[in-house]
């Protein structure tokens, strides 16, 4: 809620008064003021899914074992397969510079151990 919303609220003794009783329902008293902290849709869209929504194949072939649908939603692969490929490339970069620090520790043991 913005500041200018927790100010006319905190002034309407009314809306106040059905807090109180009807509990918190912000979306209530928004409907009756002239403010609303929701976006208005000035423009349409294009490329938006039109369509109805549905579960997709991979959730209706899940569906039969509640546990691997809720690894699924879970661990959503297309997202864990670039975090996976991220991961590697990662490694990848930075093992020249690991490898030459544990050559380099090892070889300052090594040298102190000869003394």
């Amino acid at each position: 809620m913005m500041n200018e919303e927790m100010e006319l609220l905190a002034m309407d003794e009314e809306a106040l008064i059905k807090m109180r009783v009807n509990d918190w329902n912000f979306d209530t008293f928004v409907k009756h003021q002239e403010f609303s902290t929701q976006p208005e849709r000035t423009k349409e869209y294009s490329g938006l899914f039109t369509g109805e929504y549905e579960p997709t194949e991979e959730v209706l072939e899940l569906a039969e074992s509640p546990l691997r649908l809720f690894f699924l939603l879970l661990h959503p692969p297309r997202p864990w397969r670039r975090i996976v490929t991220e991961s590697n490339r990662y490694y990848n970069q930075q093992l020249n510079g690991r490898v030459d620090r544990m050559v380099a520790a090892q070889q300052a043991r090594v040298k102190e151990l000869t003394r």
